[in-house]
């Protein structure tokens, strides 16, 4: 594997992580509304 295909698997690891977290973040968020 080269330097530039690892690069890349990072990125998408790291831009997956960041809409997961963001997407967990906002369905808590729609359940605590929803619980007040």
């Amino acid at each position: 594997m080269s330097i530039s295909e690892f690069k890349f698997r990072n990125i998408n690891v790291l831009l997956l992580s960041i809409i997961l977290c963001f997407w967990t973040a906002s369905a808590a968020a729609q359940c605590w509304t929803s619980d007040l």
